[in-house]
């Protein structure tokens, strides 16, 4: 009996594809808000991550699209909401390169704060999150950017 219950146990640990964990690997998925793009994730360690996303707005008909590409490194708080789903709190800093949209290409430094769920038993994050920027090349200036969004996470 214990010989088959090894057997069936060997063989499920090979045919069931094993699901990733939020909390490593690799993240790949979409932010909707200001801006919308392609956002990714990549943990570093069990409370760590950098987070990355190529994204565009509309300015207007005339200006046409602007394009941004930021990093963010990540710390998570995964004990500040008491719940049986994982709930951290996460914040970090980063910065942001944007081009286009009728204006001169504008680099910043980019703070973020953010909530996230980790459904358990599923290889996803929901997240909803603000980044304050404040832009210094071409000139200084404060903006606010603002999405949810949801990453599929890889092995």
């Amino acid at each position: 009996m214990e010989k088959k219950f090894l057997l069936v146990l060997t063989a499920a640990c090979f045919l069931v594809p094993p699901l990733q964990a939020q909390e490593r690997g690799v993240g790949v998925g979409v932010v909707v808000g200001d801006p919308t793009g392609i956002s990714v994730k990549l943990w570093t360690g069990p409370s760590n991550a950098v987070q990355f996303a190529l994204a565009w707005k509309s300015r207007d008909q005339f200006l046409g699209t602007r394009v941004s590409f930021s990093g963010d490194y990540l710390w998570h708080s995964f004990h500040l909401i008491k719940s049986e789903q994982w709930f951290p709190v996460y914040y970090g800093v980063g910065g942001v390169l944007a081009s286009g949209g009728g204006v001169e290409s504008a680099l910043g430094i980019r703070g973020v704060v953010g909530l996230a769920w980790f459904p358990r038993s599923t290889p996803l994050d929901v997240f909803l999150q603000v980044a304050p920027i404040l832009t210094l090349t071409p000139s200084t200036d404060i903006e606010l950017e603002a999405g949810v969004g949801i990453r599929y996470f890889f092995e």
